[in-house]
């Protein structure tokens, strides 16, 4: 093997690892949910920013799209296009009750506000 292609696959692999680290404890806390939707959130990517919501919520975007006669994902994206992302992933005060919680997140107003979780399936989500 040449040593261009061994370093390709070497980058690779650390990359692919990384990403799985940083995916690894979405959904464990509200906390993590929430740093894995701020990170989706940044960097525009639907596909995880949607696996870290409710399914109502997700069922809500898929009714508005079919009224905007659009897909889901075309929705999503234009939802996460129009949100002002805070300058930090910055929260507070967890709060677990049960199957539901509440987590205080700094906004991009420099404000606190809260948002509500979900437990679905063993992984918290935001409604």
């Amino acid at each position: 093997m040449n040593t261009r292609r061994t370093l390709a696959l070497a980058l690779a692999l650390a990359l692919s690892t990384l990403a799985a680290a940083a995916c690894k404890g979405a959904g464990s806390t509200p906390t993590a949910t929430y740093k894995a939707a701020y990170a989706a959130l940044k960097s525009k990517d639907t596909d995880a920013f949607k696996k870290l919501i409710s399914k109502k919520d997700w069922q809500e975007i898929e009714d508005e799209a079919k009224k905007a006669n659009k897909t889901s994902d075309e929705m999503l994206k234009e939802i996460m296009e129009t949100f002002k992302l805070p300058p930090t992933d910055e929260s507070k005060d967890e709060k677990i009750d049960g199957d539901k919680a509440t987590l205080q997140v700094k906004n991009a107003t420099d404000q606190w506000d809260t948002i509500n979780f979900v437990k679905e399936d063993g992984a918290w989500k935001m409604k």
